[in-house]
């Protein structure tokens, strides 16, 4: 059976379940200063361990060609913490990202059911909107103090990957993906104000997915 005309106008909905991970030195730099110069203990892993990513796609396949608009969430955090037989301190930084662009995707071959799998090179692009909850929380003796800032900012990104997808039917197919992240701008602001120095908030790094796409 050839797809290639019963793909001719197809609408794609698509759900991807991702895992990244995240090279934020700047956020890293920035809080290792906020703690400075209170000594320190590390908890395990905790500066921004890699994560999911949960991805919604809206898309247009024709031939060979898949171009479409999507929406992700990404998320992860770090903790600072020490503790003595004078008080406790903690410094959590929540970091939450959601990406709205677009994308384009190409099919080296025509799509047939009956010569799964296919492979693609996809690119991706559009705006990055970045939060950090700070909540810092110090107790000395009978004194405690909890402090919450919320800082934000808005960047762009690009990620190129390559794919593959397997069609079940003419209207379900999966597909494994594998990419990288460049992220640009991105610089953390409160209350309108960029932070002094400047902080970027940039999420570049790998990303793999795995898709479950259904066609109308």
């Amino acid at each position: 059976m050839n797809i290639h005309s019963v793909y001719a106008q197809k609408v794609a909905f698509e759900y991807t379940l991702g895992y990244g991970s995240y090279q934020l030195h700047d956020v890293e730099e920035f809080q290792r200063k906020m703690v400075n110069p209170i000594p320190i203990a590390l908890t395990k892993n905790s500066f921004f361990p890699n994560y999911w990513i949960h991805s919604g796609t809206v898309g247009y396949i024709s031939g060979q060609h898949y171009p479409g608009v999507n929406l992700s969430f990404l998320s992860t955090g770090s903790r600072m913490t020490t503790a003595d037989y004078s008080g406790s301190y903690e410094l959590d930084l929540i970091l939450r990202g959601i990406r709205l662009g677009g994308f384009y995707r190409y099919y080296i071959n025509s799509i047939d059911i009956n010569k799964s799998p296919h492979f693609f090179v996809q690119i991706s692009s559009g705006v990055l909107f970045s939060h950090m909850d700070i909540k810092e929380k110090l107790n000395v003796g009978r004194y405690t103090n909890n402090e919450r800032l919320h800082i934000y900012s808005k960047g762009t990104y690009v990620e190129p990957s390559v794919g593959i997808s397997h069609f079940f039917t003419n209207w379900l197919s999966s597909s494994f993906l594998c990419g990288y992240e460049f992220d640009f701008g991105g610089t953390l602001k409160h209350e309108g104000q960029e932070l002094q120095p400047k902080v970027k908030m940039k999420w570049n790094g790998i990303r793999t997915y795995l898709t479950v796409s259904v066609y109308l």
